[in-house]
């Protein structure tokens, strides 16, 4: 085992464990870079839409218990 020690060299210390890696900023859009309007993208969704959902779900639980029991009975 040898007792070498690092050297203090900056660019040495920023390298991390891996030498191979190295640090890069993604400098392809520019604080003056817009996207599209969220809003243009924006659906509205129809007033009754999900309105059966509480009836839908009532009739699977409806089921499942009356399953649950002739399970349980027999």
């Amino acid at each position: 085992m040898t007792n070498t020690t690092p050297t203090n060299d900056d660019a040495a210390g920023r390298e991390g464990l891996n030498p191979a890696l190295h640090r890069s900023t993604d400098e392809t859009h520019g604080k003056d870079f817009h996207g599209t309007d969220p809003m243009k993208t924006l659906s509205v969704q129809d007033a009754k839409e999900g309105d059966n959902w509480p009836a839908i779900w009532a009739i699977v639980t409806g089921i499942c218990i009356l399953v649950t029991l002739y399970l349980v009975v027999t």
